[in-house]
């Protein structure tokens, strides 16, 4: 049902038809799975989720007593929709509680994609006991061997090495897992492709950049302004990575600003802001607009503390004083 509904046309199959009728019952299991659909047309139908839409599906999830694997599914895309609208601390409960729910329902394929999202979550904000607990819940899995259940434990390892500043670590684990978790569909979001940018760009691999770009550019990959965005993401860390940076900038810059509302594009945001401070170009109102963007990222990620701490710090007035460019590693932040 979730593969019809968010194709082009959903109402093909017979099954899916099915649940269309008028008559189907509130709280019932095909009302939930069309409510499921609803929330997956809002998280990736391209231009963002409507607010008010969005909070009206988060009510009528939260009002529901069930503890199933639907309702894990359910709690954890509204969750991901309250993440996408900026309340970080409303979409930090809800995937806890979707994560909670997973862990005692008997389908085994939604427990590891509850705690990837609880996990990417916990990790964007520094909150290191969730994120460490979401490791052992995937330990602790019946089917911690299968493919999919691996590839997840080795993405959420990387992000725990990555804690740790241990990036060539962490790249290894992450080139083994994304192949993998592409096969995750809609709950691998674009905005996880920017940690894996970032910890290339720790270890200057260009050729895991250049790899990942070639898979997300595949013929048959979606071609939706979130991926347009990625790829621009990409491109701009190579060209970082090259020396070139105004090209990065005005790259990163495109990547932001052609991204759809989403969480993609709030952490874009951060890096847009963070590259323009270190270019000839920068743009005192460009550079605000972006930081307005980021929103609760700016305050609650220690990536946008990092970068609030920096903003009053120019780097052509110490340049004229002799000062050394900084390091490659300061000057992005991801948000990742």
């Amino acid at each position: 049902y979730l593969l019809n509904a968010s194709g082009a046309t959903p109402d093909q199959a017979e099954g899916w038809r099915q649940l269309q009728a008028p008559d189907t019952a509130p709280g019932s299991t095909a009302w939930r799975w069309r409510l499921l659909a609803d929330l997956q047309h809002r998280l990736y139908g391209g231009d963002g989720a409507d607010p008010a839409g969005a909070q009206r599906l988060d009510a009528w999830v939260q009002a529901s007593s069930l503890f199933d694997g639907l309702q894990a599914l359910l709690l954890n895309q509204c969750g991901l929709l309250r993440e996408e609208d900026g309340d970080l601390d409303q979409a930090w409960q809800r995937l806890k509680r979707a994560s909670d729910v997973a862990a005692h329902s008997a389908w085994k394929s939604v427990k590891p994609l509850c705690v990837l999202s609880l996990g990417e979550l916990s990790a964007r904000l520094g909150d290191r006991a969730t994120f460490d607990d979401c490791i052992a819940m995937l330990e602790a899995c019946s089917d911690r061997d299968s493919r999919r259940t691996a590839a997840v434990r080795d993405w959420m390892v990387a992000r725990r090495l990555r804690m740790d500043a241990q990036y060539h670590a962490a790249l290894g684990l992450l080139e083994q897992a994304v192949p993998v978790l592409q096969g995750c569909g809609r709950w691998f979001r674009e905005d996880a492709w920017l940690m894996a940018i970032d910890t290339a760009m720790h270890v200057r691999s260009r050729g895991a950049l250049t790899r990942w770009r070639q898979l997300l550019a595949m013929p048959g990959s979606p071609r939706v302004r979130a991926r347009s965005a990625t790829l621009a993401a990409m491109d701009a860390a190579i060209a970082q990575l090259d020396g070139e940076r105004s090209r990065a900038c005005q790259l990163v810059v495109q990547a932001w600003r052609g991204a759809p509302p989403s969480t993609a594009k709030r952490l874009l945001a951060m890096a847009a802001a963070s590259a323009l401070r270190w270019t000839p170009a920068e743009s005192a109102d460009l550079i605000a607009q972006a930081l307005d963007q980021a929103g609760a990222w700016l305050h609650q990620s220690p990536a946008g503390r990092r970068l609030r701490d920096a903003a009053s710090y120019r780097v052509r007035s110490s340049a004229a004083q002799g000062v050394a460019e900084p390091d490659l590693d300061t000057v992005w932040l991801w948000a990742a």
